[in-house]
């Protein structure tokens, strides 16, 4: 026989844990487990920073994350994003990263071009076009946290250049790639390579 109950507000007790239907945990404006998707992780906005840092968000709750960021760059000089892991808010830098990227671009006239490196220190997940545009981009970390496995990466960045040459031109890069150890890792930095910032808002979900 089916049932219902009409509540104006479920609370959770004294004991903090978030309130559980059917395997789903709600707690804080986060739902985790049950048929959960993308769950919110972490959101914030960056005001002219090198750098997006993120310490202590990947867990054992979740297998993958999606990171997006919406934005600006701020400085008319050409500069790489770059992509490192973090473990106990520390950066790894062993060569040890692999990725391929297809690169369509327009400046002048449509072509594509290729971001690639083996045993490396970071991924480079576009090289020396951010410059004070607009820019986007999204990342898929696989499994960074789990122990044994060595983590997988796929992105898509968007972003605008200013050409001396050719005047306003734009760029994509699609890639995936790997870091070939199987450390658990709780965060990661992705950055530009110079005095280059950018300003915008990122958001970090946790899906299985």
């Amino acid at each position: 026989m089916a049932s219902e109950i009409k509540v104006d507000t479920i609370s959770e007790k004294t004991s903090a844990n978030g309130v559980s239907i059917d395997g789903a945990v709600m707690k804080d404006g986060k739902v985790t487990g049950g048929a959960a998707g993308l769950t919110l992780i972490s959101s914030a906005a960056v005001s002219a920073s090198n750098s997006i840092t993120l310490d202590g968000v990947f867990t054992s709750t979740f297998k993958n994350y999606l990171l997006t960021f919406n934005g600006q760059t701020n400085e008319s000089t050409a500069e790489d994003i770059r992509l490192q892991m973090r473990a106990s808010s520390s950066t790894d830098t062993t060569a040890n990263m692999t990725y391929a990227a297809q690169t369509p671009y327009k400046e002048g006239s449509s072509n594509t071009g290729a971001q690639t490196d083996i045993a490396s220190a970071y991924i480079a997940m576009l090289g020396s076009w951010f410059n004070a545009n607009p820019c986007n981009l999204m990342v898929n970390f696989l499994e960074p946290q789990v122990s044994g496995k060595n983590t997988g990466f796929h992105w898509n960045i968007h972003a605008g250049y200013t050409s001396g040459v050719h005047g306003a031109s734009v760029v994509s890069s699609i890639g995936a790639g790997h870091k070939a150890e199987t450390t658990s890792f709780d965060g990661f930095i992705i950055f530009l390579d110079g005095s280059q910032t950018f300003t915008g808002d990122y958001r970090l979900y946790g899906y299985n």
